[in-house]
């Protein structure tokens, strides 16, 4: 059995020596926006299983060959107004689906947010 110390020590140490670096932060909050751009950023994310972890922490198997599927579809808009503000848009879509030997259950998420960002300089 190997220690795990010195990894962790140095993790630490990096850790501090990162924070303690940090002098000034840009874009906090969201992306910088010039004002008058528009960032789009989509994103697709895909996840499956066949297995779960019980409230003991032991893995085992879905009942009836069970297997669960999520697939994510986002699209993340930002436009800058000023220099300090922004309008931020996410529009995600989840498509969650859970099988057993005869049985199919699925639900899908389609829901749209927006609010305002202001960015420290």
């Amino acid at each position: 059995m190997t220690s795990k110390k010195p990894l962790s020590g140095f993790l630490l140490f990096t850790s501090i020596i990162f924070l303690l670096s940090q002098n000034s932060v840009f874009g906090q909050g969201g992306f910088p926006v010039r004002p008058g751009r528009v960032l789009l950023a989509p994103s697709v994310s895909y996840f499956t299983a066949n297995s779960q972890w019980d409230s003991t922490g032991t893995k085992k198997n879905f009942v009836n060959n069970g297997k669960y599927t999520s697939e994510a579809i986002t699209l993340f808009g930002e436009y800058g107004i000023s220099r300090r503000f922004a309008f931020v848009a996410t529009l995600p879509y989840v498509f969650n689906t859970y099988t057993q030997t005869g049985i199919i259950y699925t639900s899908y998420h389609l829901k749209q947010f927006s609010y305002f960002v202001i960015q420290k300089q």
